[in-house]
C-alpha cells in the first residue's frame, strides 16, 4: 500500500516514515513506509481479521478492517489529513 498526506494548503505527497500497524487475531506487526510512502507485508489467512492503523506525525490517524484473501494480494492506501 502507499501512505500519503494531505497538507494545509491541498498539496498530497507520498509520507516517508509514517507508521503502519498490522494487528491480526494470531499476530501483529509494526511497519514503516519508505521514501515512496510505500509499505508491504505477507500475512497467512489465518490471522483474519485485520485491523490496519495508520498514524504520522503532524497528521490525524486513520484505521480500517479487513480480510486476508487466499491467493491474493491486498492493497490498502490511505490518505491521511494533516492537523491544521
Amino acid at each position: 500500500g502507499t501512505i500519503t498526506g494531505t497538507t494545509c494548503d491541498g498539496t498530497t505527497t507520498p509520507i516517508a516514515g509514517a507508521l503502519v500497524q498490522v494487528n491480526g487475531s494470531q499476530d501483529s506487526v509494526t511497519l514503516f513506509t519508505d521514501d515512496n510512502g510505500h509499505y508491504g507485508w505477507w500475512m497467512p489467512v489465518n490471522n483474519n481479521p485485520l485491523q490496519i492503523i495508520v498514524a504520522a506525525s503532524g497528521y490525524i490517524p486513520q484505521a480500517r478492517n479487513g480480510l486476508v484473501v487466499p491467493r491474493q494480494e491486498r492493497v490498502e492506501d490511505f490518505t491521511l489529513q494533516a492537523l491544521c
